[in-house]
């Protein structure tokens, strides 16, 4: 399985992720479903918007209900790796504006 690196701002560790569900998406971007395992044992499986300039987007909440597929996206907020906050522009999170 391919693997992706994953940044908690919370703890300021990156994990190893294992992907679980790959999407193709328009505009170079997919919609991955991703796994990972924290030190202290706590397994998330989260889902990822991921561009092909490396960026990419997660739920807020990594332990609440997630997105299982790109069908779902616009019901979910999403933020980038520091929690910034994102807007939704054709479907896809990007960063806001200003």
């Amino acid at each position: 399985m391919e693997k992706m690196k994953i940044y908690d701002p919370l703890v300021k560790k990156v994990f190893e992720a294992e992907i679980m569900k790959r999407y193709e998406l328009h505009e170079d971007a997919e919609f991955l479903l991703v796994k990972f395992q924290t030190e202290d044992e706590d397994l998330f499986e989260i889902a990822v918007i991921r561009y092909d300039d490396g960026h990419y987007f997660t739920t807020p909440d990594w332990q609440g209900q997630q997105p299982k597929s790109p069908k779902e996206i616009s019901k979910y907020k999403w933020v980038d790796i520091n929690f910034t906050q994102t807007i939704l522009l054709n479907g896809l999170p990007r960063y806001l504006p200003f």
